[in-house]
């Protein structure tokens, strides 16, 4: 039966307060490019490297036992749920499935969600991404894209968002999130902010570093492809030659020693945007990866455009991949074919809907 604990608490947007979001782990970091703060030359510093888009498509845990709802922001809509749903008398959401007689009992009303209103939602997906919803900077302010409250209600409960409905309890392992962000709150961060975390990042941005390495009988071995993606997503290493493997390690050690949680930021967040692609490319079907190479879907028929290490285990194959598709520049080229066979396949997946 429904009760109390059964109506989202966050659904009252008087209580937010605040429209701006921030990517987790994240920020403007002490890394100033070389070359630049002198001499006339504005000082350029790296923060999270990429602007990252928010997906307007969603969908909010509900608990255990009650699965999800899918959410659409679809720009103008008087709601952003899809399915048809109950509100209590407060125009709060009720969970999960409801009976004619708690119907009755508690009042509940029915409210059409977007299909029984008759959008298109193949159609509103392509306007609401012109709206170019992203995070610039590693900072997200909804005022850019209108003063909606059916937007900012979306963010709040986007599976995204870390401080979503539920969020702490949404396990579903087959999910996975090409990134977090949370409400930017400034006076409650910076209360947050403890040496500690400073200090389990840095020796966390060391231990990446150091699994790029392998001490040998002749001194060490290095990861050259994965010294190269580290080196493209920091924009640096230009001009260093194949092989001169030890140039490239000082340059990322340097960065991962001066500031490890921008570091983690910049690096392990841009792997993780790539490995989320991936996984929706192997779940569109675009993408498929065997033990011993990667393929994606061309017209008809599978192309192998990778071939992984022998005895790679998955999480080794998922990582192989994503350092061949950020170093390497037949790589990044293949990435955009997967990315834009993907968004032609999620298009095609909603026009069925």
């Amino acid at each position: 039966m429904n009760n109390q604990k059964d109506i989202i608490v966050s659904d009252d947007l008087k209580n937010v307060a605040t429209k701006a979001f921030k990517l987790c782990r994240t920020g403007k970091s002490g890394f100033k490019k070389d070359g630049t703060g002198e001499n006339g030359i504005p000082a350029e510093y790296l923060t999270s490297g990429k602007t990252l888009f928010l997906e307007p498509i969603s969908r909010l845990y509900l608990g255990a036992g009650k699965g999800y709802m899918p959410t659409q922001y679809v720009v103008g809509a008087n709601t952003h749920y899809i399915n048809d749903y109950y509100e209590d008398k407060d125009g709060k959401l009720v969970l999960g499935n409801v009976s004619a007689d708690e119907v009755k009992k508690h009042g509940y009303q029915m409210r059409p969600g977007l299909k029984s209103q008759g959008y298109d939602l193949r159609v509103e997906y392509g306007r609401s991404i012109e709206l170019g919803m992203c995070f610039d900077a590693g900072i997200m302010n909804l005022g850019k894209f209108g003063d909606d409250p059916v937007l900012l209600r979306f963010v709040m409960e986007h599976e995204q968002n870390e401080e979503a409905p539920r969020a702490a309890e949404n396990k579903d392992p087959k999910r996975i999130k090409l990134f977090t962000f949370k409400p930017l709150i400034k006076e409650r961060d910076a209360a947050k902010a403890k040496s500690v975390e400073n200090l389990d990042e840095n020796i966390e941005a060391l231990q990446l570093v150091q699994k790029i390495r392998t001490k040998t009988t002749a001194g060490y071995s290095y990861n050259e492809e994965k010294l190269n993606a580290i080196l493209t997503i920091l924009d640096e290493g230009v001009g260093i030659g194949s092989g001169e493997v030890a140039q490239k390690f000082e340059i990322v050690i340097k960065y991962a020693q001066k500031d490890g949680a921008a570091f983690l930021g910049i690096v392990k967040g841009t792997f993780d945007e790539y490995k989320l692609k991936i996984a929706v490319a192997q779940e569109l079907e675009v993408l498929t990866l065997s033990a011993t190479g990667a393929a994606l879907l061309q017209d008809t028929k599978n192309e192998t455009i990778y071939t992984f290490k022998a005895d790679s285990t998955k999480d080794e194959i998922i990582d192989e991949l994503s350092t061949y598709f950020i170093g390497s520049p037949k790589g990044r080229q293949e990435y955009n074919e997967m990315v834009r066979l993907s968004d032609s396949a999620r298009i095609k997946a909603l026009s069925k809907q």
